[in-house]
């Protein structure tokens, strides 16, 4: 008794210390919400007074109302909400304070349909949930109002280990949602009104483009004026069909009628500014207004709110409007400034859109005009040719010159710049040749001089010339031209001209094999066949091959330059030899091209055989295509070299795109840059551009070697440069090492610039990157196309070193300042992100050690720092402080540290801060625990910065501190302080929870040993009493009394006594099976072979013999089933069964047993009875300890021990036993047991 006693104290004491607090502990602080919470009679409200409130509803409620983050709960059944100052915005103006209590049901009537099954299913299967950007439409502000939501449903568990209700973390997404939305439309506005080709064509393809947004715009009428602006004409509708009553065909402005009462048109056009329409549907009637897809209903509520815009058509500095916009406002959203914002920048697209138009119309106007002039160029380039050469042989004079001057040799690095300078004459002079012969074609005023020549001499002659170039590339080349039997006439330049050409394209297009040069005579033809190996010409492009300016694209070749019109030039040139020109090309076979001219002289004009030149040659081109195939094959060799070069950087690099900002990259970048620029000359002259000298890289690809090398030598001054020579190399080269930057030419072989741009821009890991294309193609046009296809920026050559270097330095530190706010962004979204999940992390366990640890590695992870320590006191112990640190591998020694030293100084400094700290390095050192912490070093984590928390109870004690040192970037912010201090109050929270937690665990822990003590105690007087009882029995029984009535009456009382026992024997046994299990101590199970159908004949007796008021039927299947079984706890689960069907059974009832055989393996025993039957709530909970049925429970005497003993004897069996039943109609349990015998372990 006396150790009953001492129990009961202690239980008593534990009561004690999880005794709910008051109304004003559980509602502290929490601002406006807290000050409503406790002004509120709690008693009058579903939840009932907060005394009775459970710990675990007091705990969400606390952490609720400490959170500047938008909260709220759901409790109960009927999931009455409670919330705090962050979430009260989002109940309107019509919905607080009477939401502060009442069912959720009545709260959001409105949306009850979409959000009750999500907190349903939650409360029902303990899932959390997590919609993002819901439609939710509410009814806060006195109308039907379209609003979005992101928000997750979280199970709180209660006391008993079920669901009490729901914790919800929500943020109003409804101006993103709306913002996206109105983009969308913007964006595609802009792009598609391109594609019009009138102004009524832009206004019908913008209307178009509106009907897929009815939700923002329900209608819409687009109007244009005409020329005088007195007349507005109807070209788009949007909504409902044209010619409705609501939208008249034609409005006239310049008086004001009905029609321009309705629609303010005039006001909009003289004012220049937006009319409002209130009242639309009254107007008109609401039978001509369109409806919003998914929300007539809402409409009908308010059919009145119907209004619209007027506004003008007009571009920013524009005095008179194109037209008029008429839009229909949203009557489920409010007409705001960023609503209204909306309506005007559509108005403004618009605009855009038809001054696009005109202004097409108006080039289309000018192209006769330029067509003239295109003629008036031809004339104008047929007679400039003197003016032309005389500047070029002055440009190649002095530079021949001072090249081949021996008197005055030049420095090396100046004869390479002259080098440039004359190849790029020499190029020059090419392209006027070429131009100023087709502008002689075109105008009939080449003038050809036709004179006997040995062709074949002649043309092996000029095939010679590429000898050299051909066979250092590695390729054969084959010249066959046999004397001819006769003397062709041509003209020596053009037939020179004609041969260089078709050499030139042969050697540009073939790296291997062989080019050959073959000459034959035919009889009534002379052929010319220049054959090669090459890459050969796509079937599609062949027939256009001729055409002027057409050049193949995507095509391999030594080079992308040249102008396209060499085979054109090549084909007039032989058309005036009388002959034809014809191609034959497999791709990557290689290419043949013919000429065919008759021999003779009767095809030719008399008067040009052997005749004077009258206009002046244009010279020779010889020294060009021999510098050219220099050139290429000079490039060739040079990429070979350079690609070797990189693939042996690319094996060395450990990072396939590892950033050019990477310290080792930017050592590297360095490293090179220095190699290059020793044998460099200073800088070219820039002006007032001076970048300073970076690690940031760029890529350049350009094929053409001199403007490379020109390139690459400027910028290299200032930055890592990394050259290539066309698109796909540079492709390569950006996923090898990103780049900060591409600058690359548009013209290109293998990929253009365009191609390079798309691939880039396609790859998000590159897609980001800044892009300058360089470009020959001047006009706004090139640029706009260079931009549009997603370049950030586009040079037109020619241009100067300082333009240059000013718009890549420009571009660098733009793409810089991106880098920083998108990675900012990220990390704000990242953290708050985090924050939401944080308490769902840290209350995953109920361990105080666990949630410690993660507390504290949630804190740095989140914030960002090397080193975090939480310590937690013990009784207002600092000395004995629960330290739990978290640590980067920056300090991976330090992963043991576990305690503060004792120091009462440095604790108090320390752990006893009652607000946030925030302290820069320098503002630490002059902090007094400074001077504790210098003085540790060698035993304290080294501090860098410092940012603490206090962790304080919800009645104002201290629990600790949570601090973080060594920030990974920079010092600590406001808003780190900010996000700390929720994670501590969190903290606070959770930690006050799982000591809550320990000591309910530590009272179950003491109640289960209490029960173990108590049952063995009694089993002993019980056994005592059975025994006698069934010897009193006995010697009664062979006793011959006198009164046999007495004796029968003494025996059947012994009998009682003895069942009494029995059962009391039953009720421990059951007793202490549970706190075995409860420990975690399997039953002690004696298996032996047991005949199933025995022991319920047995039971079944037994109980007859106790009671008249049931009938008992057995069916069986077998004559007997034997498993290997525990026959005593068998007995037991039969008796509870029995027990409990002549419990709940009325008199006379019938209870059912049956015993039958499932195949092999198993033995299926049931009991059936007709009486009350068990509610449908109460079937999950049937088997659990002390649980009685809700519509028995006070009426029918029970320890609500014996199913829970079942179900776990059943189990350690390897069985299963379940029941099915309705309310009223009786209850059936099915017990299924394995016939198998039991391993040899199966007791262990």
């Amino acid at each position: 008794m006396y150790f009953l006693r001492k129990m009961r104290k202690k239980m008593d004491g534990l009561s004690e210390q999880v005794k709910a607090p008051t109304a004003d502990g559980v509602f502290a602080g929490g601002g406006d919400m807290g000050a409503l919470m406790r002004s509120m009679d709690w008693s009058k409200t579903r939840l009932g007074p907060v005394e009775n409130w459970p710990q675990s509803l007091r705990t969400a409620v606390s952490i609720c109302l400490a959170s500047h983050f938008p909260m709220l709960i759901w409790w109960g059944p009927e999931l009455v909400k409670l919330y705090n100052d962050a979430y009260r915005p989002m109940l309107g103006a019509t919905k607080h304070p009477m939401a502060m209590g009442q069912p959720g049901r009545e709260c959001w009537p409105e949306i009850w349909d979409i959000i009750g099954p999500m907190l349903e299913g939650v409360l029902r299967e303990g899932k959390a949930t997590w919609s993002e950007n819901q439609l939710l439409l509410l009814e806060r502000n006195g109308y039907p109002e379209e609003c979005y939501f992101t928000f997750s449903y979280s199970p709180i568990r209660d006391e008993s280990g079920g669901i009490g209700g729901v914790f919800t973390a929500v943020t109003e997404t409804t101006q993103q949602v709306l913002s996206e939305r109105r983009m969308d439309t913007l964006r595609e506005l802009a792009t598609s009104t391109y594609d019009g080709q009138t102004a009524e064509d832009a206004c019908q393809i913008a209307a178009r483009v509106l009907e897929k947004n009815t939700a923002d715009i329900p209608f819409a009428l687009l109007y244009l004026l005409d020329s005088d602006g007195k007349q507005a004409r109807l070209v788009g509708v949007s909504g409902f069909v044209d010619g409705a009553l609501i939208s008249p065909p034609q409005i006239n402005l310049s008086t004001l009628d009905e029609q321009d009462e309705v629609w303010p048109l005039a006001q909009a056009v003289h004012t220049g500014q937006a009319a409002f329409v209130t009242k639309v549907a009254g107007l008109f009637g609401p039978e001509h207004l369109p409806a919003l897809p998914n929300y007539e209903d809402a409409i009908d509520r308010v059919p009145t709110r119907q209004s619209a815009l007027a506004l003008p058509i007009i571009r920013p500095g524009q005095k008179e409007p194109y037209g008029l916009f008429i839009a229909g406002i949203s009557p489920i959203l409010q007409l705001n400034e960023h609503y209204q914002g909306f309506f005007t920048l559509v108005a403004s697209q618009v605009a855009s859109a038809v001054a696009n138009v005109r202004a097409y119309q108006e080039a289309r106007a000018q192209a006769n005009a330029l067509a003239e002039l295109d003629r008036a160029k031809t004339i104008f380039f047929s007679n400039v040719s003197h003016e032309f050469r005389t500047p070029l042989t002055l440009l190649l004079g002095p530079i021949e010159d001072a090249l081949a001057d021996t008197d005055h040799v030049l420095q090396a690095r100046q004869r390479e710049r002259l080098e440039i300078v004359r190849r790029n004459a020499l190029r020059l002079l090419k392209l006027v040749n070429i131009l100023l012969d087709f502008s002689r074609i075109e105008v009939g005023r080449a003038q050809a001089v036709y004179e006997p020549t040995d062709l074949a001499a002649l043309t092996t002659d000029l095939a010679s010339i590429f000898r050299s170039a051909i066979e250092r590339a590695g390729l054969r080349f084959e010249v066959d031209c046999p004397p001819l039997p006769e003397v062709v006439y041509v003209d020596r330049e053009m037939w020179e001209k004609i041969v260089l050409n078709l050499l030139s394209n042969a050697f540009k297009f073939t790296f291997a094999g062989q080019i050959t040069v073959a000459l034959r005579s035919t009889g009534d033809q002379v052929q010319l066949e220049v054959a090669d190996t090459g890459t050969g010409i796509p079937a599609e492009e062949l027939p256009l091959i001729f055409q002027r300016f057409h050049r193949v694209h995507n095509t391999h070749a030594r080079t992308h330059e040249g102008t396209g019109i060499g085979l054109s030039l090549v084909q007039e040139l032989v058309r005036l030899h009388g002959g034809t020109v014809q191609v034959e090309s497999a791709l990557g076979q290689g290419t043949t091209l013919t000429v065919s001219i008759p021999p003779g002289t009767s095809h030719l004009p008399a008067d040009r055989l052997r005749a004077a030149r009258k206009l002046q040659s244009i010279g020779s081109d010889t020294a060009y295509y021999i510098e050219e195939a220099q050139r290429l094959l000079l490039e060739s060799e040079t990429n070979a070299s350079a690609t070797k070069v990189q693939a042996t950087h690319q094996s060395q690099r450990s990072a396939p795109l590892r950033p050019a900002s990477d310290p080792a990259v930017s050592a590297q970048s360095r490293s090179d840059n220095e190699a290059s620029s020793s044998t460099a000359s200073q800088s070219v002259q820039t002006g007032a551009i001076h970048p300073a000298p970076t690690a940031e890289h760029i890529l350049l690809a350009d094929d053409n070697a001199d403007m490379r090398e020109y390139l690459e030598r400027l910028l290299s001054e200032h930055w890592s440069v990394e050259a290539v020579s066309n698109g796909m190399e540079a492709l390569e080269a950006a996923h090898t090492r990103l780049p900060d930057l591409v600058l690359s030419d548009v013209m290109m072989p293998e990929m253009d610039g365009f191609q390079l741009l798309q691939a880039l821009r396609s790859d998000p890991r590159t897609a980001t990157i800044p892009i300058i294309l360089l470009s020959a193609r001047a006009g706004e046009e090139s640029s706009v196309e260079g931009l549009q296809a997603g370049a950030d920026d586009y040079l037109v050559k020619p241009f100067s070193a300082r333009e240059l270097l000013a718009r890549v330095s420009t571009h660098l530190e733009l793409a810089r300042i991106r880098r920083e706010i998108a990675s900012r962004a990220r990390e704000h979204a990242d953290r708050l992100q985090r924050l939401a999940n944080a308490s769902l992390i840290i209350t995953a366990t109920p361990m105080l050690d666990e949630r410690l640890r993660r507390i504290t590695g949630e804190a740095r992870e989140i914030i960002g720092a090397h080193q975090a320590i939480t310590s937690m006191n013990t009784d207002e112990n600092w000395t004995q402080a629960i330290t739990v640190v978290s640590f980067s591998e920056k300090y991976a020694r330090w992963h043991d540290y576990s305690q503060l030293p004792p120091d009462s100084n440095a604790h108090a400094l320390i752990l006893n801060a009652t607000k946030p700290i925030r302290l820069t390095q320098a503002e630490l050192e002059m902090h007094p625990a400074w001077q504790y912490l210098s003085k540790g070093a060698g035993k304290l984590p080294p501090m860098r910065g410092w940012l603490a928390a206090p962790l304080t109870g919800h009645d104002g004690q201290q629990l600790g501190i949570l601090q973080l040192s060594d920030k990974y970037e920079g010092e600590f912010t406001e808003e780190d302080e900010t996000i700390l201090l929720q994670l501590a109050q969190l903290a606070s929270a959770t930690i006050e929870n799982a000591r809550l937690y320990q000591n309910a665990q530590d009272a179950i822990h003491l109640r289960d040993e209490l029960f173990s003590i108590v049952s063995h105690d009694l089993k002993n007087p019980v056994a005592t009493i059975k025994g006698f009882a069934q010897l009193l029995k006995r010697i009664l029984n062979r006793m011959n009394l006198p009164d046999k009535a007495q004796q029968a009456q003494i025996v059947d009382g012994l009998s009682r006594i003895d069942l009494t026992a029995t059962r009391m024997t039953t009720l421990i046994n059951e007793l202490l099976d549970i706190a075995h299990l409860q420990i975690g101590k399997p039953l002690n199970l004696d298996q032996r072979e047991t005949d199933l159908i025995r022991l319920a004949h047995q039971a079944v007796i037994s109980y007859q013999q106790t009671t008249q008021r049931h009938r008992f039927h057995i069916e069986i299947g077998e004559p007997e089933l034997v498993g290997w079984w525990d026959t005593v706890r068998l007995e037991r689960v039969l008796g509870n069964l029995l027990s409990n069907a002549v419990k709940y059974s009325p008199e006379g009832g019938i209870i059912t047993v049956k015993v039958t055989k499932e195949g092999d393996q198993w033995a299926v025993l049931s009991v059936e009875d007709q009486g009350v039957g068990i509610p449908t709530d109460d079937l999950p909970h049937i088997f659990d300890r002390f649980h009685r049925a809700a519509n028995v429970a006070g009426q029918i005497k029970g320890s609500g021990l014996g199913l829970a003993s079942a179900h776990q004897i059943i189990k350690q069996h390897g069985g299963t036993i379940t029941v099915a039943s309705q309310q009223g109609k009786g209850a059936t349990f099915t017990v299924r047991l394995p016939l198998n015998p039991p391993e040899e372990d199966a007791n262990a």
